[in-house]
């Protein structure tokens, strides 16, 4: 049985201009301890599935499947990194991680002994005692990731992590959560918008299409680790994925502009939903 079970999950959203498709039937398992990366363009619905995933947000259609159980709300088995961090900057870096601990019910030395090990997990050990501002941005991540794994989930869920980061931190943090993920076994489901980031992490990385989001493949990443983003082998999968999501958007827009524009008559522009002339 796969760890996760998403069995066609479609979901809409009401925009402006009408029905919004964001993702439709996408089927797709993740297996115990696989490390799966969502990857796609802006709009296809990559966090959408995430937070369906996490049972943030309900499908229209279909369903998630944990374990064979279905997933309707968040749970303490699935835990969530988010880009922000959504930290507390008035809490110490121990405490933020020992914040959803306490929710938890667990006494004051178990906090402390899981937060300890968690922070020493990702290298923070010495900064335990700081707060936020006197840390770095990876350094919050850090922080920030050492507190879901604090939960011992069965899935860690990570939302475009490290996109706010500059290269060489995201390169140092590549190497952390690799350590991390080997370390721990954990399931991790992870969204970028980086195809080298994708490659360099991931044990499959599965491509899904411009809006509505469908998968439109999958690669499974058969590289020795840990991996590092200028080694020659990620550069040329990357390479290959990137030549997919382009043919794939280019196809979208093609359609979409054989939809949305008719033939015009001289002197006049017609577009879909009205008529543009000479004036404009």
């Amino acid at each position: 049985m796969a760890k996760l079970a998403i069995c066609g999950v479609s979901k809409r959203f009401q925009g402006r201009n009408g029905t919004v498709c964001a993702l439709e039937n996408i089927c797709l398992e993740v297996q115990e301890g696989e490390f799966l990366v969502l990857i796609g363009p802006s709009g296809c619905g990559k966090s959408t599935l995430l937070n369906i995933i996490a049972g943030l947000d309900p499908a229209d259609a279909g369903e998630v499947r944990e374990d064979g159980r279905p997933v309707w709300k968040p749970g303490r088995d699935r835990s969530v990194v988010f880009q922000d961090g959504a930290l507390f900057p008035w809490l110490t870096a121990q405490k933020n991680v020992e914040f959803p601990l306490k929710q938890m019910g667990l006494s004051a030395r178990e906090r402390a002994e899981r937060a300890a090990y968690y922070l020493h997990l990702v290298h923070l050990s010495r900064f335990r005692e700081n707060y936020l501002h006197e840390l770095s941005g990876g350094m919050r991540q850090r922080v920030a990731i050492a507190r879901a794994l604090a939960l011992e989930p069965e899935v860690l869920l990570m939302d475009e992590p490290f996109s706010a980061l500059d290269a060489q931190t995201r390169e140092d943090l590549y190497v952390v959560l690799q350590e991390i993920w080997q370390r721990t076994g954990k399931t991790i489901v992870f969204v970028t918008h980086n195809v080298r980031e994708a490659v360099c992490l991931a044990d499959r990385v599965v491509l899904l299409s411009a809006r509505p989001g469908r998968v439109q493949a999958e690669f499974p990443i058969q590289l020795s680790r840990p991996r590092f983003i200028e080694d020659v082998d990620v550069a040329r999968i990357a390479h290959q994925i990137s030549c997919a999501l382009k043919e794939g958007i280019a196809r979208v827009r093609q359609e979409e502009y054989d939809e949305d524009w008719q033939p015009a008559e001289a002197g006049v522009f017609r577009a879909a939903g009205g008529v543009m002339g000479d004036s404009i």
